[in-house]
């Protein structure tokens, strides 16, 4: 795969993270495996990366199984070829989107209630078949993490904006902000609350536009891990349906 195909794919996730469906042009089919790998001129979907699983859903009436980032190019990996040229429709799946964002953005929040009120640092993210993992640099007590939790669904009650900025180099200079990497230029910023009063953090992914689709946080298990803390968390759909699982499962037991 050329430099050329790597840099043409216009990601549109990064700004509108609820556009779901979309059209675009086929630029490259290649084989990949037993199927095919799709290159497009603009896309929607999210590839895996920063410890969340891609999008899935349908280019066309090829099945969209897994997107990837390989050598800077994004590529759709889908069960029959397209066209090179054809104009597709796009559309990913939206439930499975609305629950990742969600749990996203919840992660998002923990690590700075985490930050802000014991300066713990996120050294790990990942969003797993079953819950959401992250790991701190420190570690707190079940009452510190009962409150933090409190305050958390607090802050997704109140219903903050959600957004994605684009900072030049010389703005960024200026930013305070959450990251894992020393960055210096094409960096994308998700800010929660105005101006990102709440949280700051680069990050690539899709989220929510307001807290209050996050729906609820809820912390699973704590755990000491490396000298710090790892928490097992889950967030909207994916905790209410987690906690009507486990309450059917006591209602067995008892």
């Amino acid at each position: 795969m050329t430099e050329r195909t790597a840099s043409s794919t216009e990601r549109l996730y990064e700004r509108d993270s609820h556009l779901f469906t979309f059209t675009a042009t086929v630029t490259e089919v290649l084989p990949e495996g037993d199927g095919y790998a799709v290159i497009l001129d603009r896309t929607a979907f999210f590839p895996t990366g920063g410890g969340q699983p891609c999008d899935t859903g349908t280019l066309g009436t090829a099945e969209v199984k897994e997107v990837l980032l390989r050598q800077g190019g994004l590529l759709h990996l889908t069960n029959r070829p397209l066209t090179v040229g054809e104009t597709v429709v796009g559309r990913v799946d939206e439930a499975l989107r609305r629950r990742r964002m969600a749990n996203h953005t919840g992660e998002h929040l923990l690590s700075s209630v985490l930050f802000e009120r014991y300066r713990l640092n996120n050294v790990g993210f990942h969003m797993g078949k079953n819950d959401v993992t992250c790991d701190f640099d420190g570690v707190l007590d079940d009452e510190a993490l009962n409150e933090v939790e409190a305050e958390i669904n607090r802050l997704i009650r109140e219903n903050h904006p959600v957004r994605p900025v684009f900072p030049t180099p010389e703005e960024l200079s200026t930013r305070v902000y959450r990251s894992k990497l020393d960055l210096t230029e094409n960096v994308r910023l998700v800010e929660i609350g105005e101006n990102g009063r709440i949280d700051c953090c680069a990050c690539c992914a899709p989220h929510v536009k307001e807290t209050g689709e996050i729906g609820v946080l809820v912390i699973l298990e704590r755990e000491h891990y490396k000298g710090g803390l790892r928490l097992h968390l889950l967030c909207g759909e994916d905790a209410c349906r987690r906690i009507a699982s486990d309450l059917a499962a006591l209602r067995r037991l008892s």
